[in-house]
């Protein structure tokens, strides 16, 4: 497979990254720029920040405003022999399409949904396609491992008619364990319902649910694979997930091992992923979350076809971060600190920030980081030095 190391290589020259997630559609596949109101901006900000930190030749759209004079500087340090300036196209809200017009002329832009003002052939894959390859429901049609379903069209009103216990309540759409939740009893219901996202489209009826079978894993991973503009498909690497119990799953960062072998079946469900996606037109990342049970059975449980939270940290594993047998990447809030106060405060032979935002209010900074260490246990170490000498914090459970 080809290897690879930035955007570019994936991507390839001709490429514009406008990188939203999906949740940010407000269950609308077709939508104009203005974002969900409820997703703070900071938040969209910071996960836009960690990819372009890997732009090299590929060009992002980021509004005005997004990157920290500080946070540039940051990254002209640290990642010198990739990060370039002049590859950040500004633009303010009510010039999007302008920009898309004056600076996509002979190229092409990555998106994850579909937008009503932007003509299709400016786009690198069909949005559409993108949208259905990360909509659930779609599942058992892209992989052959997809759990079980019991029903794919659950709608409000039936919900209270569940009698599947233990069982998986799941929105179409979801990120970070966001719209996931486990059902043990006829008690859990109503309680995971209203932890879901979208839970007022849920509640008038205009978002279905599937319901599927509860998977008791001794391994949770994150598959992350690449379908290039060149026609080539690559397997970048596997990383633990790791998550944090509260009836469903919430996703805290990952764990990436730079030292042993990886589970070659997981690869080979990757990959023939991977050949779907390609065979459909889809070209860019994808992280695909594999379970692993008991038995020695695997289960597909998400496609997450876009720039995950594990995308620039696999992808720099060989350069910025090779020296380290285990990295640990994660998200922080630090707050009444600035991005300054943030990037002072943290040291490069500690940790490394990859996106760094304070919010409108100014009461808080939030964004992205990775420590690397010899193990899991030098990791924490490191991250509970952090955790008491600076404003940050983060966390690495057991």
């Amino acid at each position: 497979m080809k290897s690879i190391n930035t955007l570019w290589d994936i991507l390839g020259e001709n490429a514009v990254v406008f990188p939203k997630y999906p949740e940010l559609a407000d269950g609308n596949k077709h939508f104009e720029y203005d974002a969900d109101p409820s997703i703070p901006d900071h938040i969209i900000q910071a996960e836009m920040q960690r990819s372009f930190a890997l732009s090299k030749d590929v060009q992002f759209l980021m509004e005005k405003g997004s990157m920290d004079p500080n946070l540039e500087s940051y990254y002209n340090d640290i990642f010198s022999w990739n990060f370039k300036k002049e590859n950040l196209l500004e633009y303010s809200k009510g010039e999007f399409i302008h920009v898309i017009n004056e600076y996509v002329k002979n190229k092409t832009l990555s998106v994850l949904h579909p937008y009503d003002a932007i003509e299709s052939e400016k786009y690198q894959s069909d949005p559409e396609l993108v949208s259905w390859l990360n909509d659930k429901h779609n599942l058992e049609e892209i992989s052959a491992y997809a759990p079980k379903t019991y029903s794919d069209s659950l709608k409000y009103s039936d919900i209270e008619n569940i009698s599947l216990f233990p069982s998986v309540l799941k929105s179409g759409v979801s990120s970070s364990g966001d719209g996931v939740e486990v059902l043990f009893n006829k008690w859990d219901l109503q309680s995971a319902l209203e932890k879901f996202w979208n839970y007022e489209s849920i509640k008038n009826g205009t978002e279905p649910l599937l319901l599927q079978e509860y998977v008791e894993a001794v391994e949770n991973v994150s598959v992350q694979m690449s379908v290039n503009s060149d026609g080539t498909i690559s397997y970048i690497w596997i990383t633990d997930q790791i998550t944090e119990w509260d009836h469903g799953e919430y996703y805290l960062g990952n764990v990436i091992d730079n030292t042993g072998a990886v589970d070659q079946k997981m690869i080979e469900i990757g990959t023939e992923i991977a050949e779907f996606a390609k065979a459909k037109g889809y070209i860019w990342t994808m992280g695909i979350d594999v379970l692993k049970d008991s038995a020695g059975n695997y289960f597909v449980i998400d496609g997450n076809f876009r720039l995950t939270g594990c995308t620039t940290p696999t992808l720099l594993k060989n350069s910025q971060f090779s020296h380290f047998d285990k990295i640990y990447a994660t998200s922080y809030g630090a707050e009444n600190a600035s991005v300054f106060d943030v990037l002072k405060s943290v040291h490069s032979d500690a940790a490394t920030i990859l996106s760094s935002v304070t919010s409108q209010a100014g009461d808080i900074t939030k964004g992205h980081i990775v420590i690397g260490g010899e193990s899991v246990d030098h990791i924490k170490e490191k991250m509970q030095q952090i955790n008491a000498t600076t404003a940050l914090n983060i966390g690495l459970n057991d």
